[in-house]
């Protein structure tokens, strides 16, 4: 055991460590942190502030479809998933240089306003007005969002370290303490706005339902605003044109220089268009309107719950991410199969084929959100193009969701082809993700190795988000970088 001087000399040498970790903004905030405590409140109040607001975008998701018509609902979300995706890849770098992380945070909840509030104004409107509000706020929501995670990491970051300069804990450790918070915080009340919709009865009132969460939607983002301080001072970068399409361009460089990206690629993009499928087409065409928000809670706390066991999987009883990642990609398929025999009504009158049916998509949730990001950190974590490769994620998932809304909102058979299509991915995702995994282990590509020069532009918002290993990146990643995964 260590004694007391062992002690202080740890925290001291922790907090030495702290300091030389911070850039220069973070160094020119720490003095406003006088306690740990200030530090922890501040992440309090924008872990409430990120989970309230985010939370009424997800539930929002998840109804659309079956309080709008199909066309509607699908022609929106793309929309907003299209719009975000060319956000995160284009503006992001741009929002954080030119913003810092708190101001970004801020402008992407409040354009997040407009989507919750859209809902309560396209309500009374006629059919052309719903449709130019829906798309006017679906744009712009997803424009002002695109970097919205990027700069929620950096903002987890920057408070890990002002904490561990302040108590001399080690910087992994307080990694954890406040992606346990974030965490909380973020599926709390995702749940929670989720089963509001049915608690409330939106069928009967909707009204009631688009109002609540145009308040919450509208005081979080307004609280974010007036309480919660910055941890880092805008940085001084002069805006050039690398700011804005450097991360695009290293994500799409990466595509000539190492096939694992490609080979995962189907992977990625499976769970982009499942999640399409089950908010246009199931949720609405199954489920009674008042009861998609237990569904898809069961889906949400489904997906954490087994998130949270393959990383215990993995981390302890040392069972090889394979296994997860293989079962995860079988419960999406298993999903599809489903609605090869049974007819809807066959299914809804199963209720326990229903909440197996949402249980199973969370398994594959779970296995996309935690190991496959896990993967991906096994992948390229040392690669020198790392932020790159990362950057592939919300791109292929993302182009994948805004494209399986537009489909399955538009073709006269979307049942058809989302059972096929979704088994087909989930197919060539397995092969695809077995085929990488051997050439990362038969080529050596465990070793970090240079093909595409560093930029530094990229490095500043990467995103791999902090520096936290792969098991607890995996409760922090769950929305890394991505809006288009909450279902």
């Amino acid at each position: 055991m260590m004694n007391t001087t062992d002690k202080d000399t740890a925290k001291n040498a922790a907090r030495k460590a702290a300091k030389l970790a911070m850039d220069d903004g973070e160094q020119r905030m720490a003095s406003k942190f006088k306690t740990s405590w200030d530090v922890v409140l501040n992440f309090l109040i924008m872990s409430f502030c990120f989970s309230a607001n985010h939370g009424t975008v997800s539930a929002l998701i998840a109804v659309a479809s079956s309080v709008q018509s199909k066309h509607e609902s699908g022609a929106n979300t793309s929309t907003l998933y299209f719009c975000y995706t060319f956000s995160s890849m284009f503006l992001a770098n741009l929002f954080i240089t030119k913003l810092g992380s708190k101001w970004t945070i801020c402008l992407g909840l409040s354009l997040y306003v407009l989507y919750s509030a859209s809902f309560l104004a396209a309500y009374y409107m006629g059919n052309s007005a719903r449709w130019a509000v829906g798309l006017i706020a679906t744009s712009i929501s997803g424009f002002g969002a695109g970097g919205l995670w990027t700069a929620q990491t950096a903002f987890f970051s920057s408070s890990a370290k002002h904490y561990a300069a302040l108590t001399g804990c080690e910087i992994s450790r307080a990694n954890s303490i406040f992606a346990t918070i974030f965490v909380s915080f973020y599926l709390g009340f995702e749940i929670l706005l989720k089963i509001l919709t049915s608690l409330v009865q939106l069928k009967e009132h909707a009204v009631t339902v688009f109002t609540i969460f145009a308040i919450i939607s509208a005081s979080s983002a307004l609280c974010c605003i007036l309480f919660v301080r910055p941890v880092a001072s805008v940085s001084n970068t002069p805006l050039t044109k690398d700011i804005i399409v450097s991360k695009v361009s290293a994500a799409l460089r990466v595509y000539g220089t190492d096939k694992r990206i490609t080979l995962m690629a189907p992977y990625n993009m499976l769970f982009g268009f499942a999640s399409a499928f089950i908010n246009q087409y199931a949720n609405a065409e199954i489920l009674p309107v008042n009861n998609v928000g237990w569904y898809a809670a069961t889906l949400v706390a489904s997906g954490f719950t087994f998130s949270s066991l393959f990383g215990i999987m993995t981390k302890y009883w040392h069972i090889p991410k394979a296994v997860p990642m293989v079962l995860g990609a079988v419960a999406f398929g298993a999903f599809s199969v489903i609605f090869w025999n049974l007819t809807n009504e066959e299914i809804e009158a199963r209720k326990w084929l229903l909440v197996l049916m949402y249980i199973g998509f969370g398994i594959g949730r779970g296995a996309w959100e935690g190991i496959m990001k896990a993967v991906f950190a096994d992948f390229f974590g040392r690669e020198e193009y790392s932020t790159a490769a990362f950057a592939n994620i919300p791109l292929q998932n993302g182009i994948a969701g805004a494209v399986g809304f537009l489909m399955f909102s538009q073709v006269s058979d979307a049942r058809t082809l989302g059972q096929y299509l979704i088994f087909a991915v989930a197919v060539v995702g397995i092969a695809g993700y077995l085929a990488a995994t051997y050439i990362h282990t038969s080529e050596g590509m465990e070793q970090p190795h240079s093909v595409v020069a560093k930029d530094s532009s990229v490095e500043t918002t990467s995103f791999d988000g902090p520096h936290v290993s792969a098991d607890e990146s995996v409760a922090l990643l769950g929305g890394a970088d991505n809006d288009t995964e909450s279902v």
